[in-house]
């Protein structure tokens, strides 16, 4: 064997190409069965799986008949669940075939991908110890059963695992190399996962922009009394006042609605807060198309005196979320998404606020001792929220947030608490191999 091909070889040798490599069967061993089982399976599509499917067929169609309106017009009436799975499954439908396997075989092919985002997303977490903690994020994602489960159906819940993985990943990358471009991609994915589902997207975006502010003034940086005299003097003016009186009705109206009143011997019923913040946002824009130079001019002023990060977030975030909610239906059926209903127990009864740490113990854990060392450990990094550990931050943030939205929540299902699950499992991978490197070195 010559001397240059035994060295790409033994460069080639590495612990991480090794950790890949089983990576790679694992992967094989546990969505190999899955895709069988999904592509296999006779089961009717009901309810959010057939809507789920049959939009990224209309699509399709659309697209086999080139007819770009009624492609547009399809596009356009994915409101409730937004647009990005019916986009992925569109291709799989063409070159595929229509059949319901069809979209089984893309989820289940997703969540193999998923499994892989986990271990590359934990590369990006840690200069030193990345590796085990990709590991041990992709072994707790491949061995859960409710992924598992999941896997096999059409819904958002593993398209939207992989996005958030992803977006996450490219956060922490950019977070270490301070490259434009990585957090311009690391936005990119943010966005995908707001158009996978809306509040996926918000259960990331928030947390990451929270951090973003940390990064830019630090904690000590964030004044409460310089904050509270520039919102009273913003106030003080006609328009933010407007607004921030419109924004506080209509937080009045989901917590204390519905409303039936009469005007002019009329029926009126106000039962959401949807329209409302349409009315608003439209306002808005009217605001801002009634003088076009100068909110072209302010614009510009904004972009060019933003940084590289904020003219990123204002682009590959802003806008295109800000582009969508023009539609009435968009912006409308957003806000009746999010509020969804009030179908379970009171939200501070006990019964409530444990029912996603039994069902991730019980139904996302490969055993209840994996759960709870997961959860304990995912407890222990929410001491990242203060220290110099921004990947560590960023992740507690998110963790925070999006748990408390989910208890929170009065509408409760086991599937709900996904996105939260893989948040726990990428956290308390982390936290739990620097637990155990610190203990191995004292």
């Amino acid at each position: 064997m010559a001397g240059g091909e035994r060295n790409r070889i033994l460069h080639l040798a590495t612990p991480e190409t090794a950790v890949m490599v089983f990576l790679l069967v694992v992967v094989l061993r546990v969505a190999s069965p899955v895709l069988a089982l999904a592509v296999g399976s006779t089961r009717l599509p009901q309810w959010d799986m057939a809507k789920s499917g049959v939009s990224g067929l209309r699509l399709a169609r659309a697209v086999q008949d080139i007819d770009p309106l009624a492609f547009l017009r399809h596009l356009n009436g994915l409101d409730v669940w937004p647009p990005v799975f019916p986009l992925l499954e569109t291709p799989v439908f063409l070159f595929v075939g229509p059949g319901y396997a069809s979209a089984r075989g893309l989820v289940a092919a997703l969540f193999g991908a998923a499994i892989i985002a986990a271990f590359w997303s934990g590369l990006q977490s840690h200069h030193r110890f990345g590796l085990t903690v990709g590991a041990l994020a992709a072994a707790l994602v491949a061995t859960s059963p409710m992924a598992q489960v999941l896997a096999t159906i059409v819904m958002l819940e593993i398209p939207g695992t992989l996005l958030l993985l992803l977006a996450v990943g490219l956060y922490l990358r950019s977070l270490e190399t301070g490259r434009a471009r990585d957090f311009t991609l690391a936005c990119v994915a943010a966005t995908g996962l707001f158009f996978c589902k809306f509040n996926y997207g918000l259960i990331w975006i928030l947390p990451m922009m929270a951090n973003e502010v940390l990064r830019a003034h630090g904690p000590s940086g964030l004044q409460p009394s310089e904050s509270l005299n520039r919102l009273r003097t913003a106030l003080r003016r006609p328009w933010p006042a407007l607004l921030a009186a419109g924004l506080l009705i209509a937080v009045v109206i989901e917590i204390a609605g519905p409303w039936h009143f009469s005007v002019g011997g009329k029926a009126v019923s106000v039962s959401s807060a949807g329209p409302f913040l349409y009315a608003l946002y439209a306002l808005t824009l009217v605001g801002w198309l009634f003088r076009p130079r100068r909110s072209l001019q302010m614009a510009r002023q904004l972009l060019a005196h933003s940084d590289s990060r904020v003219r990123s977030m204002l682009v590959a975030i802003a806008i295109p979320v800000a582009l969508w909610m023009v539609v009435p239906s968009h912006t409308i059926n957003f806000v009746t998404f999010l509020v969804n209903r009030s179908a379970g127990p009171p939200v501070l009864s006990v019964e409530s606020l444990l029912f996603y740490p039994r069902v991730f113990v019980g139904e996302y854990s490969p055993s209840p001792a994996v759960g709870i060392v997961v959860l304990l450990s995912a407890a222990f990094a929410l001491r990242r929220l203060r220290g110099r550990d921004e990947a560590g931050r960023v992740l507690a943030l998110a963790l925070l947030f999006s748990t408390i939205a989910a208890v929170a929540h009065p509408y409760k299902q086991p599937r709900f608490f996904f996105l939260t699950a893989t948040l726990l499992w990428f956290a308390g991978s982390r936290e739990a191999v620097k637990v155990l490197v610190w203990a191995m070195h004292r």
